[in-house]
């Protein structure tokens, strides 16, 4: 299992990379929170199996976290 981190804010960074991995390695095999969680799911549950089951992890940063105040968007 590969699982993706990262800010939705960078989602439109992040999906290309996921769409490209599940097309070499499965949709089933790639935790990415579009396809990985339904609505009504328990996120906190989901994400636990996903890192439970994942033997790579990918944390995508942006420079739009960095500086970033608690609090603020």
């Amino acid at each position: 299992m590969i699982f993706l981190s990262h800010n939705f804010k960078d989602k439109p960074i992040v999906e290309p990379i996921a769409v490209k991995l599940s097309t070499v390695y499965g949709m089933n095999n790639v935790f990415y929170d579009s396809w990985s969680m339904q609505p009504g799911e328990g996120i906190i549950d989901k994400m636990n199996q996903g890192l439970e089951q994942c033997k790579y992890f990918f944390f995508f940063v942006s420079k739009k976290e960095f500086g970033k105040q608690y609090g603020q968007t």
